[in-house]
């Protein structure tokens, strides 16, 4: 709307060339203005577009490395899990090896004790 009142004052409606030239300047300045308001409305546009960007692959990339962690720590449980078993095993095998030695030794210490 001030442009549009400037852009009429320019015409034969003011007479005045000092009026005229001062609303020359104020139709410069308006119209500065806008075009400066204008580009940092861009600008900060932009600007908070790539802060939204930076921070979603900040994000992003955390949550990838808990995601490696949390494989991690599953892969390590799995490993704690196979050599637990693998030492329950050979615990279970050496527990039964020593009963069958304890009831062999018992079977001879009966089989002489009935000899006698």
């Amino acid at each position: 709307m001030v442009m549009l009142y400037c852009f009429m004052c320019f015409t034969d409606f003011v007479p005045d060339v000092r009026t005229r030239n001062k609303v020359g300047i104020v139709a410069c300045l308006t119209a500065g203005s806008h075009l400066l308001v204008n580009l940092g409305i861009m600008f900060f546009g932009q600007l908070r577009t790539v802060w939204r960007n930076y921070k979603q692959k900040a994000r992003n990339t955390n949550n990838r490395k808990l995601v490696v962690e949390a494989r991690a720590k599953t892969d390590l449980h799995r490993m704690q899990r196979k050599q637990f078993k693998r030492m329950l095993k050979t615990a279970l095998e050496e527990s039964r090896q020593a009963e069958e030695s304890k009831a062999a030794e018992g079977d001879l210490e009966n089989g002489l004790r009935g000899d006698l």
